[in-house]
């Protein structure tokens, strides 16, 4: 019998993606870790960043390219060592081993964004199965 004639889907995952994030003073590039209507969860190294900071976030929907540009605040901060060995019986190995980095996932909500980005995230979230329902 002939192979069946569906064409292939290639999976993709959705997370995480690149961004970048503007701040006053600065440039800083990210992952993005998680996207939902009110805002998303990026991962960024040395940032200054704190609760109540304005920024805009830019990125590209996987898959889909939707362009997403959009004024956000942060809310909270979530900080995180890698890297290295900080149990204190083996410092000296630690110090071998190379100094932990510090990695700051930060969770940003949206506060003005185009229609068009709007629309880009919820096409995204549709397609991933994720929360639809951006008002």
């Amino acid at each position: 019998m002939p192979k069946s004639s569906r064409p292939q889907i290639k999976r993709v995952k959705a997370y995480p993606f690149p961004a970048s994030l503007k701040t006053g003073s600065a440039a800083l590039s990210g992952q993005v870790m998680k996207l939902v209507p009110q805002g998303c969860m990026i991962e960024v190294a040395g940032s200054n960043l704190q609760p109540g900071d304005m920024v805009e976030i830019s990125f590209e929907t996987p898959v889909l390219h939707g362009s997403v540009a959009a004024s956000c605040v942060v809310v909270k901060v979530y900080n995180q060592l890698t890297g290295g060995n900080l149990a204190p019986t083996e410092a000296s190995a630690a110090a071998k081993a190379g100094s932990p980095t510090a990695i700051r996932i930060l969770e940003l909500h949206f506060r003005s964004m185009s229609p068009s980005a709007r629309t880009s995230i919820q096409q995204f979230l549709t397609a991933i199965g994720g929360a639809a329902n951006l008002r």
